[in-house]
C-alpha cells in the first residue's frame, strides 16, 4: 500500500471502521512510514481537542421568543390544517382490528365481549418515510425566525438568562407542557424522578430538562422504538393521580390523554405498591413498528385486563377476560402481529400467545416449567419463522434457571424442553440472530448452546469463573460474559475469548447498539471494553460511578448514560467528557432514549 492509498483510509483506520484485510495493509504501512505515522498521530490529537472543547448552547430567551413568536403558531397551524385535510381524503383501508374471527378451542383468556372500537385509517398514524415535521418548517421556520427576531438579537443576548434553577440544583427552560416550547433535536436520555419524567441532551452543555407537564404524577412509562432514523420517539407515560394514559413527544411537545388504566377504583399509594399496580408500571409496551401500544388495566371490580390501542389512542381493545389471575406485560414478535403473555394465579402461570389481528389467542404451557410448578417465565422471545409463529423461554425459580423450552404456536403440540431434564443454569440470554435464533447458558462455568428445534443442547467451552450474566451483542457475533469479577467473550467461530485486563467485580455487561463496546457495571462505576478486529477487547476506559445500578447506551453508540445514587451521569464512548445532568439519582434506576427532532 502506498502513502496515497493509506491516507485515504486513516480516519477510518483511527475509527476502527476498515475491513480485516484493509486494516491489515494500513497497520502494516505505518510500521514502515514515519510520515503516515505521522499524519495519524495528528488526527488522533485533534479528536482529543475536539472532546474537551466548550459546549456552547443558544441562550434560553432567544429559544422562548423563537418558538413563541406568532410567525411561528402559524406555520404550525398551516401544516395541521394541510395534513388535517389530506387525511380526509385518503380513504385508507382499518389499519387493526378486522372482523373477529371465532375463538380457538382452546380454553382461552379473550374476553368474550370485548368491545369494538372505531376503525382508523392508516393515515392517522404517523407515516414513516415522509419528512419530519421539523424537516417542513425549516425554511418558512427561517423565515418566522427573521421576522420574529428582526434586529433585536443583540439586546437578547446581552439580557440575563431565564433558566430557573430547581432545588435539585438542575438548569432547566421550565415546564414544555406550560411554555410550548419543544426541548432541543437529537437523542436525549429519558428517566423518572419523583414522579416526572425528565430528559438530558446526549451533547452539550445543558442539563437535564423536565420532559412531562406540572400537575402530572408518572406512573409507568415506555419510549417508542426507533423505527428509522429520522423517526422521533414518542413517549408513553402513566399518570398515578388519575390513571389516565398520555402520549407526549420526545421534544415535550403535543402532551394528551389517549386512554385509562382506571375502571373506577381508587388509584391512591397502597394500589401503586401493590401486585397490580406494579404490574400495570410494568405493563406497557409498544410494537416494534410504534403503531401499537400493549397495556394492562383494572376493570370495574379491579380484575385485570390486556389491552391492545393503536398509537394515536383509537381502536383500544380489551383483549384478556377480567379476572383474578394476574396478567404479565405483553412481548410482541417481530412482525408487530402477535403477542406473548403470561397469566399469574394461585394455582401458577400459565403462558399464552395472541393474534393481535385475529383477536385469536393460544394456549402455550399450562406451566411456565412443567416440572416446577414455582418456576415463572423470566425471559421470553418470539423465534423468526415467518408464517410459523413460535416462542422460546426460560423458566426461573429462585436463584436457578430451571430449563429453557420452545413451542410452535399453532401446531398444537405440548412446548419442547431444550435443557436436559434436573439441569439447572446460572445465566442464560437468547440471540434471535443467529440462524433461527441461539441460548448460550451456563451451569456454573460451562457453557452451552441451546438451539430451538435444531441441534438442541451443546458444550460450548469453559468460563474463566462461575457465570452470573450473559448478554448477547446486538449483532450476534459475540458474547459477554461475566462471573467472580471475571470477564470473558465467546463466539461460535472462536469459542472463549478472555478480555485484555481482569476487571474487579464486574457484572451486568451492556453492548452498545454497534456491538463493538461493551460496559460493565462494578463497585466502583463502570469499566468500558472496545472490540477490534478477530474479536480482541482491550479495556479503553474506567468511569468513576460510585453505586452506578445501571448503564444504557444512546442509540448512535457514541455515548452512554448511568444511573448511580448520586444522579445521573452521560460519557461518551471513550470515556472521556463524563457530565453529571442530574444531581437526584432515577427512580428505578430506569433509562431510556429518545430522538427529539
Amino acid at each position: 500500500m502506498n502513502c496515497e492509498r493509506a491516507e485515504e483510509h486513516l480516519s477510518a483506520f483511527l475509527d476502527h471502521a476498515l475491513d480485516s484485510q484493509s486494516h491489515s495493509d494500513v497497520q502494516a504501512h505505518l510500521a514502515q512510514c514515519s510520515r503516515c505515522q505521522a499524519i495519524l498521530d495528528e488526527y488522533r490529537a485533534n479528536d482529543q481537542l475536539l472532546v474537551t472543547l466548550p459546549r456552547v448552547a443558544p441562550p434560553a430567551a432567544l429559544r422562548a421568543r423563537l418558538f413563541r413568536s406568532p410567525e411561528y403558531q402559524a406555520i404550525l397551524a398551516d401544516l395541521d390544517a394541510r395534513d388535517a385535510s389530506q387525511r380526509d381524503a385518503s380513504g385508507a383501508p382499518p389499519l387493526l382490528f378486522p372482523t373477529p374471527q371465532p375463538a380457538h378451542d382452546t380454553p382461552s383468556p379473550l374476553s368474550a365481549g370485548a368491545a369494538q372500537g372505531a376503525t382508523v385509517g392508516a393515515e392517522a398514524m404517523p407515516r414513516r418515510g415522509s419528512l419530519p415535521p421539523w424537516a417542513r418548517v425549516a425554511l418558512p421556520a427561517a423565515a418566522a425566525v427573521a421576522l420574529a427576531l428582526g434586529g433585536g438579537y443583540a439586546a437578547l443576548h446581552r439580557a440575563p438568562s431565564s433558566r430557573t434553577t430547581t432545588g435539585h440544583g438542575i438548569s432547566t427552560f421550565g415546564d414544555p407542557g406550560q411554555n410550548g416550547i419543544p426541548l432541543a433535536a437529537g437523542p436525549r436520555v429519558v428517566y423518572e424522578r419523583s414522579g416526572t419524567l425528565w430528559s438530558a441532551q446526549e451533547r452539550g452543555g445543558s442539563l437535564a430538562q423536565a420532559l412531562t407537564p406540572q400537575g402530572t404524577r408518572v406512573a409507568g412509562w415506555a419510549v417508542s422504538p426507533l423505527v428509522s432514523a429520522s423517526n422521533a420517539r414518542l413517549v408513553v407515560y402513566v399518570d398515578a393521580r388519575t390513571g389516565a394514559i398520555h402520549l407526549i413527544r420526545s421534544d415535550g411537545q403535543g402532551d394528551r390523554v389517549i386512554g385509562s388504566v382506571s375502571g373506577g377504583i381508587t388509584l391512591d399509594a397502597s394500589f401503586w405498591a401493590s401486585a397490580r399496580g406494579q404490574a400495570i408500571n410494568a405493563g406497557l409496551s409498544w410494537s416494534p413498528d410504534a403503531a401499537r401500544i400493549a397495556y394492562l388495566a383494572t376493570d370495574a371490580t379491579g380484575n385485570m385486563r390486556l389491552h391492545v390501542m393503536n398509537a394515536d389512542g383509537s381502536n383500544d381493545q380489551a383483549i384478556t377476560a377480567g379476572a383474578p389471575a394476574l396478567p404479565s406485560a405483553a412481548t410482541w414478535s417481530g412482525d408487530s402481529l402477535w403477542l406473548a403473555f403470561t397469566q399469574t394465579s394461585q394455582v401458577g402461570q400459565t403462558l399464552w400467545a395472541l393474534d393481535v389481528n385475529r383477536q385469536r389467542s393460544y394456549q402455550i404451557a399450562a406451566q411456565a416449567d412443567p416440572t416446577d410448578t414455582r418456576a415463572a417465565v423470566t425471559r421470553i422471545t418470539w423465534l423468526a419463522t415467518p408464517g410459523n409463529p413460535a416462542l422460546t423461554w426460560a423458566a426461573r425459580d429462585g436463584e436457578s434457571i430451571t430449563g429453557i423450552f420452545a413451542a410452535h404456536v399453532l401446531s398444537g403440540t405440548s412446548a419442547q424442553r431444550l435443557t436436559p431434564d434436573a439441569t439447572s443454569l446460572t445465566a442464560a440470554d437468547f440471540s434471535a440472530t443467529n440462524g433461527g435464533g441461539t441460548w448460550l447458558a451456563a451451569n456454573g462455568s460451562a457453557i452451552f448452546t441451546v438451539a430451538p428445534f435444531g441441534a438442541g443442547w451443546a458444550p460450548a467451552g469453559t468460563a474463566p469463573a462461575a457465570i452470573s450474566h450473559i448478554a448477547w451483542a446486538p449483532t450476534g457475533a459475540y458474547a459477554a460474559l461475566a462471573g467472580g469479577g471475571q470477564v470473558a467473550l465467546w463466539s461460535a467461530s472462536q469459542g472463549m475469548l478472555p478480555v485484555s485486563h481482569p476487571i474487579s467485580g464486574a457484572v451486568a455487561p451492556v453492548w452498545s447498539s454497534d456491538g463493538l463496546r461493551l460496559a460493565y457495571t462494578t463497585g466502583d462505576g463502570v469499566t468500558l471494553l472496545r472490540l477490534y478486529n478477530g474479536g480482541l477487547a482491550a479495556t479503553v476506559a474506567q468511569v468513576r460511578a460510585p453505586g452506578a445500578t445501571a448503564v444504557r447506551w444512546a442509540p448512535d453508540s457514541q455515548s452512554f448514560a448511568v444511573a448511580m445514587p448520586s444522579g445521573v451521569l452521560v460519557v461518551a464512548s471513550n470515556g472521556t467528557a463524563p457530565r453529571l445532568v442530574d444531581t437526584s439519582p432515577a427512580d428505578g434506576g430506569a433509562l431510556a432514549w429518545s430522538n427529539a427532532r
